[in-house]
């Protein structure tokens, strides 16, 4: 389709599914609309559900008292729409997660699950999202009523009871609050979905070291949808984790950023462009690879 605007007027919404409720009245279609929203699962595909519940459960939109203004006025900033770095509670659930799966495949009886021979000694994690890593340690009660998992990461502390593990879900009480999410395994790779949205971590506590600060210098679409800017010119020197551009997807702005240190070779984007997800819109050339 051609616009009389130009080639890059037309933008679209890569909606991966349509959940529809009616009721007697608005409001009882709404909480329908907000509880099937929240039961839907969708792991390892990036999406909005958590923003979709936060405005269905809104008091101006229940009220019908939202207008074109609504975003700006009451979600302008909202963690749901805001890229940032998981908080020590999501990164500790998924810290868990992979302690309870190497227990049930390492132990001969369920028992015995992360027995060790000096209780109080830590375990290690290092987990990585989003080309971040995270480090945390979890000390495991397993003589609680109920296990009792203490995850820290500087100063910061987050304290999880274990409550039910089976092969898809995850029963836990935080701040006397129960609490389900549900989660699979790719490899190394953990999908979650809780209240807190969906977000994958890789278990990178045992790659040899530096692996996983190696990058490819090769930035790509992380889905389908359109640029809205772009921050770096051929020649420009780059560092790890800096924004070279800023994609818009699935009505967010995702950061797209260096995974090396380095000097722009190539910038194959421009902003108002429609890309594809895995283009390469920006490739980087690392500075090891310079000085070789």
């Amino acid at each position: 389709i051609e616009s009389p605007l130009g080639s890059n007027a037309y933008k679209f919404d890569p909606m991966l599914a349509k959940v529809i409720t009616y009721g007697a009245t608005r409001d009882e279609a709404r909480r329908k609309l907000a509880r099937a929203v929240k039961d839907t699962v969708l792991l390892g595909v990036n999406n909005n559900k958590a923003f979709l519940a936060k405005i269905l459960h809104h008091k101006v939109f229940a009220e019908g008292g939202a207008t074109t203004a609504f975003l700006t006025d009451h979600f302008d900033g909202d963690d749901t729409i805001t890229a940032t770095a998981p908080s020590l509670r999501v990164q500790a659930l998924a810290a868990i997660l992979m302690y309870a799966r190497t227990g049930r495949n390492g132990a001969h009886q369920h028992e015995f699950l992360g027995w060790r021979n000096a209780a109080a000694t830590p375990w290690h994690y290092t987990l990585q999202n989003e080309g971040k890593t995270h480090d945390l340690t979890l000390t495991v009660d397993t003589h609680a009523a109920s296990m009792r998992c203490t995850a820290r990461a500087g100063e910061a502390v987050e304290v999880i009871d274990i409550l039910d593990i089976d092969a898809t879900h995850f029963a836990y009480l935080v701040d006397g609050v129960r609490r389900r999410l549900r989660f699979a395994f790719q490899g190394d790779t953990l999908f979650l979905d809780g209240p807190f949205g969906n977000i994958a971590f890789l278990n990178a506590t045992h790659l040899p070291v530096g692996g996983e600060t190696v990058g490819s210098g090769r930035m790509m679409a992380s889905m389908d949808g359109a640029i809205l800017d772009v921050r770096v010119a051929v020649g420009d020197h780059v560092t790890k984790g800096q924004t070279l551009a800023v994609l818009e997807a699935m009505k967010m702005e995702h950061q797209l950023q260096a995974d090396v240190d380095g000097v722009v070779a190539e910038v194959n984007v421009s902003a108002g462009q429609q890309v594809k997800i895995r283009q390469v819109l920006v490739i980087v050339t690392a500075d090891d690879a310079q000085e070789s």
